[in-house]
């Protein structure tokens, strides 16, 4: 991609639970880059860095004039660094689904560790709030259950990549080692969420989960497990309690009536990127629960604006 010399543009940095989003942005608010999610495992820094530098091919680094950050990652940076420029997610969100699809009505949003729930109106590529919810922390509602559950059942059919032990080296191969380590990891882990989703496809039968909590969830699955219930009908009841859980925690159990039939609806966050999620949510509020391709990036894109 080209860009001139005369161009200005702002960064925007969404510090996930688990991963890190980008987005690029010029003065007029359009969107120019948007960059692939990156895991961090904790190593935020580290990943932060890959990150930077992954933006800066797209533009000069002179041309930069602002960086801000969102995300449950980012919030302790904000209270240690002079001049960070943090906004909330709650913030970050409805703007930058407003700049995605100006016509959208609803947003629901999935995460690693967060949910929320944004009824907006427009106001050309301004956000207006009528509504926000979120949701009281529970495991059950959010990615982190998934993430556990796959690495449970995946981890002897999903070989780790071995990779050389990097306390010893120098900075720089020390720090070209993690990158690997890191990029590896994120690939095991997405294969895992794939066989996960394609297993849960399969299921005829889907299992039945009443429980709100993440803890007593995963005691579930064990016990139904232990009892012979089926992987695939397992995986199927999860992911659809995870769409339930969160019409109850979040929605306050509102169900299809609430939503108006014509209205545009986006879901983000990475737990709705799974398609029997996504289609349980679609299904309970009684609307089509749509994914434009930035929609992953939508609280960075917002973070920018």
């Amino acid at each position: 991609m080209t860009v001139t010399d005369t161009k200005r543009f702002v960064l925007g940095f969404d510090i996930g639970s688990s991963a890190i989003h980008s987005a690029i942005l010029n003065q007029d608010l359009e969107i120019i880059h948007c960059g692939k999610p990156l895991m961090h495992f904790a190593d935020i820094a580290g990943a932060m860095a890959e990150v930077w530098e992954e933006n800066l091919r797209h533009i000069k680094k002179e041309n930069i004039i602002g960086t801000t950050f969102t995300g449950e990652g980012a919030q302790i940076f904000s209270s240690v660094l002079k001049d960070f420029h943090f906004v909330h997610e709650s913030v970050a969100i409805p703007r930058g689904g407003a700049l995605l699809e100006p016509d959208v009505r609803y947003i629901f949003y999935i995460g690693a560790k967060n949910t929320y729930f944004f009824e907006i109106s427009s106001l050309g590529k301004q956000a207006i709030v009528n509504e926000w919810k979120t949701g009281s922390k529970c495991g059950g509602g959010a990615g982190t259950l998934i993430e556990k559950q796959c690495r449970r059942l995946f981890q002897d059919s999903v070989i780790r990549q071995n990779v050389n032990d990097w306390r010893y080296l120098d900075e720089g191969a020390a720090r070209e080692e993690r990158c690997i380590h890191r990029h590896a990891e994120q690939k095991r882990l997405e294969k895992m969420f794939d066989l996960a989703e394609r297993q849960a496809g399969s299921s005829e039968n889907p299992s039945h989960f009443l429980a709100r909590c993440g803890v007593v969830i995963q005691s579930d699955l064990i016990h139904k497990q232990n009892q012979g219930a089926l992987q695939a009908d397992n995986l199927a009841g999860l992911f659809q309690t995870i769409a339930h859980n969160y019409m109850i925690d979040v929605l306050g159990g509102r169900d299809h009536t609430f939503f108006k039939k014509a209205a545009l609806a986006l879901g983000t966050g990475g737990v709705l990127k799974n398609r029997i999620v996504n289609t349980q949510l679609a299904q309970l509020v009684g609307l089509p629960v749509l994914q434009p391709n930035r929609a992953s990036a939508i609280a960075a894109i917002g973070a920018a604006a």
